[in-house]
């Protein structure tokens, strides 16, 4: 787990399919002082998570972002001010006891990745260093060289230094990334 915005964050270095891929900084922000951050980023550093630089996507399905009223309660009122702005802002729904983020749509997020898109990146190397990355993190070829999701929850994060290359080698291919819940 770890820090940022959205496209900024972090992976860990050791990939569970079953564990998420990226923390969103932003919510650290809204929630910790710069010295509780610190902290914490140290203490992620100390397990094995990176810091991501801006320009990252993730996909995640099945993991519900959940904050605490009682959490709100310890800001400052300035603070619960800032946070409720964004969480409503940000699309997150009011319950009882807590602000919860809405699900994507299943619809839009999808867990197979076509061998024809990925044979788009006409440069083998990046083609091969984008389908180890997608393995490692729990993706599984199919017999037909597509690769899936076959896990119950889906967490996958592309790096944003991959994210350029794969903008330039193909735009179709983000294009669908990005249509696809990316």
């Amino acid at each position: 787990m770890f820090i940022s915005a959205a496209p900024v964050g972090a992976v860990p270095k050791y990939l569970d399919p079953a564990e998420p891929k990226f923390i969103s900084g932003l919510l650290l922000d809204l929630f910790l002082s710069a010295p509780e951050r610190a902290k914490l980023v140290q203490v992620l550093a100390q397990n094995g998570w990176e810091f991501a630089v801006p320009g990252g996507i993730a996909l995640q399905a099945g993991y519900r972002e959940t904050v605490m009223k009682d959490q709100l309660a310890l800001l400052d009122h300035e603070g619960q001010s800032r946070a409720v702005a964004w969480l409503s802002r940000e699309g997150w729904i009011e319950q009882e006891t807590a602000w919860c983020k809405a699900p994507v749509s299943d619809s839009r997020v999808q867990s197979k990745l076509e061998r024809q898109d990925l044979l788009s990146i006409s440069c083998e190397k990046e083609l091969k260093s984008i389908v180890l990355l997608l393995t490692t993190q729990g993706w599984q070829a199919n017999p037909e060289g597509d690769l899936e999701w076959r896990h119950e929850k889906l967490s996958s994060y592309l790096p944003a230094d991959l994210v350029s290359k794969i903008e330039k080698l193909s735009p179709r291919l983000m294009s669908k990334l990005l249509a696809n819940g990316w």
